[in-house]
This record gives structure tokens, C-alpha cells and sequence, in this order.
């Protein structure tokens, strides 16, 4: 029997870990979703057997770690990694740290979808695909 892959998921709002807590249990049922409150424990799970592991969401401002330094650290895991922030500066520095993706909040749900989807079927994410408002011109 092949073991269930999982989705593994850092944030620390509350309210924010919850929707997409949703968004994930509706959307990619076929996975688990291992959450994170905080970058801390983020690093923590990074530092483990990540064989399991399909595709990494993290936040960028979070407690302990910021998102952003955590993939520059783990991105060589071979697992995609996505950052997200309301911080959209941040998208070229997730380019070149080695983010699969970048997502900006408040989130555009379907794209958010799509990016997922394509992490997951290991398909190439186009930086210059990122939605207008989420590039740092």
C-alpha cells in the first residue's frame, strides 16, 4: 500500500490556518496536512525525513523564522517550496533563494489552487506568471 503524501504547512494567524486548513481538507483530501504555528516548528519538521512530503506552504512572517530564510536554508530538499506574504517585495527574493512559487495575501483562491496543482505534478512555476499586484515593480 503506498503511504498517503503530505502537505506540510506553516502559519501563525489563527484565522489564516484555518481557511486554508479548509481550503486543503477540500481541495487535496488525497493528502495529509501537517500544520505548523510557526517558523520554529517549521524548522523543526524540515530538519526530519521529508520523503513523505509533496509540497511545502509557508508563511514569511512568522515567529522564530521567517519563511524566506527558511527556504533559502532547506530549498535544496527537492520538495517545492511556496512562500506567501502580504509583503509582495518579497517576491524576487523568494525567486532567488529557490521558492517553487510565490503567493501573495490577501489570496486569489484559485491561483493559489493552481500553483498547488502544479507543485504537486511537479510542473515548472513561470515567475512571470505571478499576478500583476504580486510583482514588486
Amino acid at each position: 500500500m503506498e503511504t498517503k503524501k503530505t502537505i506540510l504547512y506553516a502559519e501563525d494567524t489563527l484565522a489564516t490556518r484555518e481557511i486554508l486548513k479548509d481550503f486543503f481538507t477540500c481541495e487535496f483530501a488525497k493528502y495529509n496536512l501537517d500544520i505548523c504555528k510557526d517558523g520554529g516548528e517549521l524548522e523543526f519538521k524540515l530538519k526530519q525525513d521529508l520523503e513523505d512530503v509533496a509540497v511545502i506552504l509557508t508563511d514569511n512572517n512568522m515567529p522564530l523564522r521567517k519563511g524566506i530564510e527558511l527556504i533559502e536554508q532547506y530549498s535544496d530538499k527537492g520538495i517545492p517550496m511556496i512562500l506567501y506574504s502580504a509583503d509582495k517585495s518579497v517576491w524576487q527574493q523568494a525567486k532567488k533563494v529557490g521558492a517553487y512559487a510565490f503567493v501573495q495575501k490577501p489570496f486569489d483562491i484559485e491561483y493559489l489552487f493552481s500553483v498547488f496543482q502544479n507543485a504537486i505534478d511537479e510542473k515548472k512555476f513561470n515567475w512571470e506568471d505571478v499576478p500583476f499586484d504580486s510583482r514588486c515593480l
